[in-house]
């Protein structure tokens, strides 16, 4: 299996606590907002324990739009929002931790792209390079919505 990881930070959000930010991270409803190549997202169901949800996410790909299944984990007592891709040819995981800073707080995104080949293929690093490039995409976007409006009072 071959297996790459990345980290990814951003400057601190201004005024905006941990656990305010971490709930707008957490509503389904105003994903599109911040995350790149999300065009829809559907809740398909919560784990029977409580611990998860399901969701049926529409997102731009160089392929065209793809629909896939994403499991996502939210404790809120470790701000942490953790996310694996269930199906589809590209399956990453990874979390966003949220941590305070100052009167702010700051957003670390960890991404692992693990294939399911035993060897690496031509295909691996664009196909992380993108994944990557998303990440960045994304976190660049938060930072402006956070900035743009007051979307979190």
């Amino acid at each position: 299996m071959y297996r790459r990881l990345r980290e990814l930070r951003t400057p601190p959000a201004r005024r905006v606590a941990a656990r305010r930010l971490f709930a707008f991270l957490c509503d389904e409803g105003r994903l599109v907002e911040w995350r790149d190549g999300l065009v829809a997202c559907r809740r398909l169901d919560d784990a029977p324990d409580g611990s998860s949800r399901r969701y049926a996410e529409t997102i731009e790909t160089p392929l065209g739009r793809q629909t896939v299944t994403v499991a996502i984990v939210a404790d809120p007592v470790a701000q942490r929002l953790a996310f694996e891709v269930l199906d589809g040819p590209v399956r990453p995981h990874g979390e966003l931790v949220l941590r305070a800073a100052g009167t702010g707080s700051d957003v670390t995104y960890r991404i692992t792209y693990t294939t399911r080949l035993p060897v690496r293929t031509p295909l691996d690093r664009p196909v992380f390079s993108a994944l990557v490039g998303n990440v960045d995409r994304s976190l660049e976007r938060l930072q402006r919505v956070l900035s743009a409006k007051a979307v979190i009072d």
